[in-house]
């Protein structure tokens, strides 16, 4: 079997193991499969990434005041087709390519119980569609990734394309900045913010974070000038969009790269340890210069936590607490509501709680800790299981501050992707024998 991400005896980013000679070699043509996989690929990429949302929707630079900002119905219905049109070129390439079918069994054997649970928390019958169309997107996430990862060879080309699509991205972006160009720039009612190409200031630092996290991977298995620029770019970039959960996250990233189980464990437990004891942390956030209260996140998880309480075992349902009266009621008196909405609690974790109990939280925390720290770890001859399960803390790290699962955005599709690739080729390593 070859090696599924590049070292240092095969330039496998640069020779895409996808490709394949054809009939007519003389020529160098790829054969129609070929062609037709790698813009299914790159066309996930891309609709993944989001890198395109903002030009689509104009969703740039915003000096207006005196309103609170919500997403507009052209957000949402947009997020229902880009959550349909990632599902539905995942099973394009699954047609063109084909999978592993003993590969997406296990991941869905492993997704089962989590996916079971939270479906028996939907309020199906209240005439909530909103609530339903949210999860229905989240199980699209979880589904259109389980295939993605059942072809080892589209996982591969997979990750090539978002390398150099983000340091696209965000080359692109960084030249903005320098111009001074409005359409980088974002302002969400408390301030002005550098965003790039992307809509988010989160979507620009999580992006700039995981190219500049496959960036070293890759310089410690190569030395390429062009991994080298990469790098800088990323890391230039993450430093500007000045977000402590990215940052966090390419330290884990990078922590992962050497020791993946405890990297998983320690990232897991600050994700659930954080709003608990968040004056404990409170150092860290002052080290990195955010205020003590996370740029007010205590607030939200103390105010989250009292009220998960009222329903400890089982939670409220797949709800989003933010549609809640009492939460409007906190976020006018604790924050400038008049111009910026806060749609969650910003920790996965307080989030999983309030809507699923206990019971939800012991769910997550064995399919998104526990179960990755028992996975067989990769091998030095398999780098690409490395570095998908090297990038398992730096989601987890991410859940600490936003909510990156349970949603259907970048980060969820990313994570779901990586875990679900890691259920297939590292908890069941036998599978690889039948490549």
């Amino acid at each position: 079997m070859e090696p599924a991400w590049p070292n240092k005896k095969r330039r496998l980013l640069s020779e895409p193991a996808l490709r394949q000679k054809s009939n007519t070699a003389q020529t160098g043509d790829m054969p129609p499969s070929s062609r037709l996989t790698r813009f299914l690929v790159l066309s996930l990429a891309v609709v993944i990434l989001a890198c395109l949302n903002k030009l689509i929707l104009g969703t740039g630079q915003n000096f207006s005041a005196g309103q609170m900002m919500v997403q507009s119905t052209a957000d949402i219905y947009f997020a229902r087709v880009s959550s349909f049109s990632i599902l539905l070129l995942s099973i394009l390439l699954a047609g063109v390519t084909g999978i592993s079918q003993a590969a997406l069994k296990s991941i869905s054997i492993f997704w089962l119980p989590l996916i079971g649970y939270l479906w028996l928390r939907v309020p199906i019958f209240d005439g909530d569609g909103a609530v339903l169309l949210r999860t229905l997107n989240f199980y699209a996430v979880v589904a259109s990734m389980s295939i993605l990862a059942s072809n080892r060879k589209n996982a591969e080309l997979f990750l090539l394309n978002l390398y150099y699509l983000i340091a696209f991205v965000n080359l692109i972006g960084l030249t903005l900045f320098i111009a001074k160009v409005e359409f980088s720039y974002f302002s969400d009612g408390y301030g002005i913010m550098f965003t790039g190409l992307f809509p988010q200031k989160d979507l620009l630092s999580t992006t700039a974070a995981l190219g500049a996290c496959l960036a070293l991977f890759r310089l410690l298995t190569r030395y390429k000038f062009i991994d080298i620029g990469i790098f800088i770019l990323q890391i230039t970039t993450l430093f500007l969009s000045s977000t402590l959960s990215s940052l966090g996250a390419f330290i884990f990233g990078a922590l992962a790269i050497f020791a993946p189980v405890f990297a998983i464990g320690f990232a897991g437990s600050v994700a659930l340890c954080l709003p608990v004891i968040h004056s404990v942390f409170a150092p860290v956030a002052i080290l990195f210069g955010k205020d003590p209260s996370f740029t007010g996140r205590t607030r939200l998880w103390d105010f989250t936590l009292q009220e998960a309480q009222q329903a400890p075992l089982f939670g409220h349902g797949f709800r989003h607490i933010s549609a809640t009266a009492e939460w409007m009621q906190m976020v006018q008196s604790e924050f400038r509501s008049d111009s910026f909405f806060i749609p969650h609690a910003h920790n996965l974790w307080v989030e999983g709680y309030d809507k699923f109990g206990i019971f939800g939280i012991i769910l997550l925390a064995l399919a998104l800790i526990v179960s990755p720290m028992l996975f067989k770890r990769p091998q030095n001859g398999e780098p690409l299981d490395q570095i998908c399960y090297a990038l398992l803390p730096f989601w987890l790290f991410k859940s600490a501050l936003t909510v990156p699962f349970l949603n259907s955005d970048t980060t969820a599709y990313l994570w779901a992707f990586c875990l679900s690739f890691c259920v297939a080729w590292l908890k069941h390593p036998s599978l690889k024998q039948n490549l």
